[in-house]
C-alpha cells in the first residue's frame, strides 16, 4: 500500500497526503514490523523463567532447613531470637490459592524442622590471649 501511495503522490496531494505523511507512514509500518515477534518472545522468555522456579524453590528450602538447624544453637544464649525465628519462619499462604496444600505441607514439614531440641553445649569462648598463641593461665 505505501509503494502504491508513493506512486500516486502527486494524485494523493489533494487529499492531504504528502512526503512527510508517507515517511511517518513508512516508520510505523517499520516499527510494528519489528514489534511483531515480540509477545511471541517475551511468552517463550516468561515461560523458561517460570520453568526455573522449582529448582530456585527447591535451592531455597535447602538453605532455609540448613538454616533452621543453626538456629536450634542458640536456644539456650539467645532463646528470644529463636522464639521470633520461629513465628517468622512459617510461610503465609493466601486462602483458596492453588499451593496452599503444598504451603500447608511446607509449614508442618518446617514446624518439625525446628522443633526445640535438647540444648547444645558449646565450647568455651576463644580469647585473645589464645589468638595471639599465648593461653590465659590467670583466668583459671
Amino acid at each position: 500500500m505505501l509503494a502504491i501511495a508513493t506512486e500516486k503522490l502527486s494524485v494523493l496531494g489533494d487529499y492531504g497526503v504528502d512526503q512527510a505523511g508517507l515517511d511517518e507512514l513508512d516508520s510505523v509500518i517499520d516499527h510494528f514490523s519489528r514489534a511483531i515477534g515480540k509477545p511471541r518472545a517475551k511468552i517463550t522468555d516468561r515461560k523458561a523463567v517460570t520453568d526455573t522456579l522449582p529448582l530456585l524453590f527447591s535451592r531455597a528450602d535447602q538453605h532455609l532447613q540448613r538454616l533452621d538447624r543453626l538456629v536450634k544453637v542458640l536456644e539456650i544464649t539467645h532463646p528470644d531470637f529463636v522464639l521470633g525465628y520461629r513465628n517468622a519462619r512459617p510461610i503465609v499462604s493466601q486462602r483458596g490459592s492453588q499451593n496452599a496444600v503444598a504451603a500447608s505441607a511446607a509449614i508442618t514439614t518446617t514446624a518439625a524442622a525446628i522443633a526445640p531440641m535438647p540444648p547444645v553445649l558449646l565450647p568455651a569462648p576463644v580469647t585473645a590471649d589464645f589468638i595471639d598463641g599465648e593461653e590465659d593461665t590467670d583466668a583459671a
